[in-house]
């Protein structure tokens, strides 16, 4: 009980062995791109997910505030192309992206303290 609450220091994400390749070329693509759109699912998450691996790719800082994001919830054509006339700017998602960070750390932090601690507790 002593060791508990396990809090990290530094949150730090790792690429998995079997998606590092897919990463890599991602990046690269990320950092020939003249405008990058963030297409990623239209939820918290998915916001994440692709804001993360936009700031893997260490991009200037220009292109990370030229970046748009189109929000496609209906594969209709006319759906989509409505999405495309009407993308915003990435940065007008980042509480969306905030949010779904802080549910993931605090998932983590439940869980690996609960865990310990019932465990513990119940040896």
């Amino acid at each position: 009980f002593e060791h508990l609450p396990i809090i990290p220091e530094q949150w730090k994400l790792k690429a998995k062995t079997k998606t590092r390749k897919q990463l890599t070329v991602l990046k690269k693509l990320i950092k020939q791109a003249s405008q990058l759109i963030h297409a990623g699912d239209p939820d918290r998450e998915g916001q994440l997910l692709v804001d993360q691996v936009i700031e893997e790719a260490k991009i200037s800082q220009a292109k990370k505030q030229s970046t748009q994001r189109l929000l496609i919830s209906d594969l209709n054509l006319s759906a989509v192309k409505k999405s495309l006339s009407n993308m915003r700017s990435n940065r007008d998602f980042i509480p969306l992206s905030v949010s779904a960070l802080a549910r993931s750390r605090a998932d983590w932090l439940f869980g690996m303290n609960l865990t310990r601690a019932y465990t513990l507790a119940g040896q």
